[in-house]
């Protein structure tokens, strides 16, 4: 079943009794995205831009910033305690996550959301990367 995003695919599959969602690839073959490359087109394509609507510079916003510099520092320092990121609503946590997959260069990432339309709504954000190409945060080679 496809989320309907224009080039792309996704189909559901089983994990341990659980529904897991996977990109296949974009011709239509039925047979999974390489995550390799997927993970070799973050190389470089992260930039740390904050919004500055004085200047009319396009970007992250304060808070958003900030989260992927704190969770960047998390897991740079290697600790096995799981961190837990709060940001009020309305700060773009969606678009802090997408970063963050981007920036960490994240093999793996959990989303869990209490429903199947919050699910598809994210997988679709995640599938375009977010905002973030238009916003100059992310290469359009990502």
């Amino acid at each position: 079943m496809g989320l309907g995003v224009p080039g792309r695919r996704s189909k559901q599959c089983d994990i341990g009794g659980n529904v897991a969602w996977r990109l296949v690839a974009s011709d239509g073959a039925d047979e999974d995205v390489d995550h390799g490359q997927v993970l070799a087109s973050f190389d470089e394509a992260f930039r740390f831009r904050q919004e500055d609507p004085e200047r009319g510079v396009v970007g992250l916003r304060e808070p958003q910033l900030g989260a992927v510099y704190a969770v960047l520092g998390h897991w740079a320092s290697r600790r096995s305690q799981p961190a837990t990121v709060v940001m009020p609503t309305g700060t773009g946590k969606t678009e802090t996550m997408v970063a963050l997959l981007v920036a960490g260069r994240v093999e793996r990432l959990l989303v869990i959301v209490p429903s199947d339309a919050l699910r598809d709504q994210i997988a679709i954000k995640f599938e375009r990367l977010g905002l973030l190409k238009g916003l100059g945060v992310v290469a359009g080679s990502a």
